[in-house]
């Protein structure tokens, strides 16, 4: 008579752990039919719900608030400013230690159009002073011929 086999006879001892005992249950038949999908991989329901979706922190305003050393800077831009009797500088500070500056140069930097060609900048530039001096030649041209008349 053959004697049945433990599921561990054919495993190494050292892949065992100690003290803890090996599943002995019987692998269910991939013919039955369960109370599961056919498929192999888990419900959307064991998974744990998703709270940090890229929000964990490490965008671009990180540091929206002003850190110890913007707070050292401002405080001697505040300092110099009031000294040297300049009002730009000691409101720059100020602007700085508040973390108002930085806002200001987020929104200027988001205002900014990343996809503009400079040289298209430069043209349309151009052709607005154009617009406004033949606007004012045409203006001085109707003035100057209402007034001979």
């Amino acid at each position: 008579m053959s004697t049945p086999q433990s599921s561990t006879d054919n495993v190494h001892p050292s892949a065992v752990g100690r003290n803890s005992v090996p599943d002995t249950t019987e692998p269910r038949d991939s013919g039955d039919s369960g109370s599961k999908s056919a498929s192999q991989g888990p419900d959307a329901a064991e998974y744990p719900e998703q709270r940090h979706a890229g929000a964990v922190g490490f965008g671009p305003n990180y540091h929206a608030q002003p850190g110890f050393l913007d707070k050292l800077t401002a405080a001697k831009e505040t300092v110099t400013g009031k000294v040297t009797r300049n009002p730009e500088l000691a409101e720059k500070g100020h602007d700085r230690w508040t973390g108002a500056l930085k806002q200001k140069e987020l929104d200027a930097d988001q205002a900014e159009d990343p996809f503009a060609n400079p040289e298209e900048k430069r043209q349309e530039q151009e052709q607005k002073q154009q617009e406004q001096t033949d606007g004012d030649a045409r203006a001085s041209r109707s003035q100057s011929s209402s007034s001979t008349q």
